[in-house]
C-alpha cells in the first residue's frame, strides 16, 4: 500500500523531495489551491462540523471493520486473527490525510462487502459504505475533503498502552485514543507538533487539547478507545 503523504511546515530541500517522489505537497492555507478546485473560506464553524460528520463515519467504520480507516484499509489496534500473518500496525502519533486514503470512499480489497455470512464486527469484518457522501475515487486527504483552509486534515491513532509499543501511560488513555483535527488558519500542527514547531505534550494531547498555547487546531476526538 502507497504510504506517501507529506506535512505542512516542512523544509524546502525536502519538499522538493516529495514532490520528485510523487509525494503531494500540503497547502498552507490562502486563496485557490492550484487546480484542485478548493477555496480558501476559513468557516470555523463549518470545519467542525465537517469534522464531526468524517468522526461519525470512522465510526460507523469501525463498527462494521473493527478497525479504523487507513489508506485503502483499516489500522488495527489490535491485530485480527485474519491479518496475523502481518506485522501489527504501528501507532500513528499525526499525519496528515493523503490521495490513498480512500477506505471511507471504496470498498477495501482485503475487506469484503458486508452481507449474510460477513456481519461485521472485530471478529467478522465487512465494508459497508461509502460511509461518506462522494465519489468512490474520493479521499480524505484531498478536494472536497480539504479544510477550510485548503489543508489536508490530520488524524492520530494512539495504540493503547499494552506494552506492545505506543501507548499513553496516562488513565484517560490506556485503551488508545482517535483523533482528526484540522491545523487550522495558521496551517501547522499545534496539537501533536509533527511538523517540529513546538514540543508535543502527551497529557494535552491526551485530553484532546493542543500542546502548542495558543494553537488554532480544531481538534475532534473520535473515539476514547481504539480498540
Amino acid at each position: 500500500m502507497n504510504r506517501c503523504w507529506a506535512r505542512t511546515g516542512v523544509p524546502l530541500a525536502l519538499t522538493a523531495l516529495l514532490f520528485l517522489s510523487g509525494c503531494p505537497a500540503v497547502k498552507t492555507g490562502g486563496g485557490q489551491d492550484g487546480g484542485t478546485g478548493c477555496t480558501v473560506n476559513g468557516d470555523t464553524t463549518a470545519e467542525k462540523a465537517t469534522l464531526t460528520e468524517i468522526a461519525k463515519a470512522m465510526i460507523a467504520f469501525h463498527t462494521d471493520t473493527g478497525g479504523w480507516p487507513y489508506g485503502e484499509s483499516a489500522w488495527y489496534a489490535v491485530t485480527p486473527t485474519w491479518r496475523m500473518t502481518q506485522p501489527p500496525d504501528t501507532q500513528i502519533d499525526g499525519r496528515p490525510f493523503g490521495p490513498y486514503d480512500t477506505a471511507l470512499f471504496a470498498p477495501p480489497p482485503d475487506i469484503p462487502a458486508c452481507d449474510s455470512t460477513h456481519t461485521g464486527g472485530y471478529a467478522n469484518p465487512c465494508w459497508k459504505g461509502p460511509y461518506l457522501t462522494g465519489a468512490s475515487t474520493d479521499s480524505l486527504g484531498t478536494s472536497p475533503w480539504l479544510d477550510q483552509w485548503c489543508n489536508a486534515r490530520m488524524y492520530a491513532y494512539i495504540r493503547p498502552n499494552d506494552g506492545n509499543g505506543g501507548g499513553i501511560d496516562l488513565p484517560n488513555a490506556l485503551n488508545g485514543l482517535i483523533f482528526i483535527w484540522s491545523t487550522g488558519k495558521e496551517g501547522h500542527d499545534g496539537f501533536t507538533c509533527t511538523d517540529g514547531s513546538c514540543a508535543l505534550n502527551i497529557n494535552q494531547e491526551s485530553q484532546g487539547l493542543p500542546s502548542e498555547a495558543g494553537s488554532d487546531d480544531i481538534i475532534v476526538e473520535v473515539a476514547t478507545s481504539a480498540e
